[in-house]
C-alpha cells in the first residue's frame, strides 16, 4: 500500500490513453503481475527448505536457530490420542481466536480492496491523487506497528496491545463513515482503521503462539542454559 498505492495510481493515470490496446487496469496488472512472477520462480532457486541450507546464513546464526528450534521441540507434549481434528474443532480457544481473526481480516480486505473506491467517493477524481492519498494511511500503519511492536516488547504484553488497537480501529472506521462529508476527518478516520488494523493481525498471531506454549511445559533453567553453549558451539 505504501508504495503500491502510488505506483498504482500513477499506472492507471499514464495509461490512461489504452497505450498498446491495453486499459489502465490492464497495465497496471501486467507491470505489477510480471515481478511477482519473476520473484515467485526465482524463490526455488534462492530460499532453502530449512535454515540449516540456507547460505546466507553465518555459523553463528545458524547456531541460534538450532538451538531454538531443539528447545521448542523439547517443549512440545508427547503426541496422545487428542491430537485429532475433532480435539481442534472441540477447543473453545481455536473458535475465539477464529472470530478474533475472521473480524481483523474482514477489515483488512475491506481497507485492502475499497481504500481507492473509499477516498474516490469523498471527492477525489485524480487517480494518481487518490494513489498518493492511499499511501498515507499505509505509511501511518508501518510506524504503528513499530511503536506498539516495541511497546508490547518492552513490557511483556500482548492483551492489551491487541484490544486497544481493535478499539482504536473500531473508531476510526465509525469516524470515516460517519465524517464521510469531510475528506480530512474522514482521511483521518481511514489512517486510524489501516494504521491499527495491520497490527493486530501480528499481535494476534503473537498471542496465539503464546497460548499454545501454555500447553507446552514449561521451559527450565537447564533448558534455557543451553542455549547460549549451543549457540558457540
Amino acid at each position: 500500500g505504501l508504495i503500491g498505492g502510488p505506483f498504482s495510481g500513477w499506472i492507471l493515470s499514464h495509461f490512461a490513453a489504452g497505450q498498446g490496446g491495453l486499459a489502465g487496469w490492464q497495465w497496471m496488472f501486467l507491470l505489477q503481475g510480471i515481478p511477482t512472477v519473476v520473484l515467485g520462480a526465482l524463490a526455488i532457486f534462492l530460499l532453502s527448505d530449512s535454515f540449516a541450507n540456507a547460505k546466507w546464513l553465518g555459523a553463528h546464526e545458524r547456531a541460534v536457530l538450532e538451538a531454538d528450534h531443539r528447545l521448542d521441540a523439547a517443549s512440545k507434549p508427547a503426541s496422545s490420542a487428542t491430537d485429532s481434528l475433532s480435539a481442534v474443532f472441540k477447543n473453545p480457544a481455536i473458535w475465539a481466536f477464529g472470530l478474533i481473526y475472521f473480524c481483523i481480516q474482514s477489515g483488512v480486505y475491506a481497507i485492502n480492496f475499497w481504500l481507492p473506491s473509499i477516498i474516490k467517493s469523498l471527492g477525489f477524481s485524480d487517480t494518481l491523487v487518490i494513489g498518493w492519498i492511499s499511501a498515507i494511511p499505509y505509511l501511518l500503519a508501518a510506524v504503528f506497528m513499530l511503536l506498539v511492536g516495541r511497546s508490547a516488547d518492552l513490557r511483556n504484553e500482548r492483551r492489551w496491545h491487541l484490544v486497544v488497537p481493535m478499539l482504536m480501529c473500531a473508531i476510526g472506521l465509525l469516524i470515516a463513515v460517519n465524517f464521510a462529508h469531510n475528506p480530512v476527518i474522514a482521511i483521518l478516520g481511514l489512517s486510524i482503521g489501516t494504521a491499527v488494523i495491520f497490527h493486530e493481525g501480528s499481535t494476534l498471531l503473537v498471542v496465539f503462539n503464546a497460548l499454545r506454549l501454555l500447553a507446552y511445559k514449561p521451559f527450565d533453567k537447564s533448558a534455557k542454559a543451553a542455549e547460549p553453549a549451543a549457540a558457540t558451539a
